[in-house]
């Protein structure tokens, strides 16, 4: 948890740090540069990051890693793949599809369960475990 000096609009902010660096706001005010520069100074993107006022002009930051992964030509906005001894199950958006997606499968490496969720375009947020 960090401590820093913002003049920002709002009582709380979320939002995450693409791998080249670019910020999406996902609630509180746009202007969350201050607060990221803060958090890169001990963690390098990608991250995703929530902050609360504590006074006038006072904010506590926590920010955790995160895995990110470029997907092309996927719809949806939330992928779910679980490989198990029963087979692939793939769901987009809470919906089952019939196939699967290799660039996940990889992530897993056999049996496992990933989770991907699209931050912007291309760039998905990703959550993988073994089994």
């Amino acid at each position: 948890m960090l401590a820093v000096e913002a003049a920002l609009e709002g009582d709380e902010a979320r939002f995450v740090a693409l791998p080249d660096g670019s910020l999406l706001v996902e609630s509180g005010p746009d202007g969350v540069a201050p607060l990221a520069e803060a958090v890169e100074a001990s963690l390098d993107p990608p991250y995703r990051a929530e902050a609360v006022r504590r006074g006038a002009n006072a904010w506590a930051v926590a920010a955790r890693r995160i895995r990110t992964l470029e997907l092309a030509g996927q719809d949806g906005d939330e992928l779910e793949l679980t490989i198990g001894p029963e087979g692939r199950r793939l769901v987009v958006d809470g919906v089952p599809r019939l196939g699967s997606l290799p660039a996940l499968e990889q992530l897993v490496a056999g049996e496992g369960h990933v989770r991907a969720r699209r931050l912007d375009g291309t760039t998905w947020e990703i959550e993988a475990a073994r089994l």
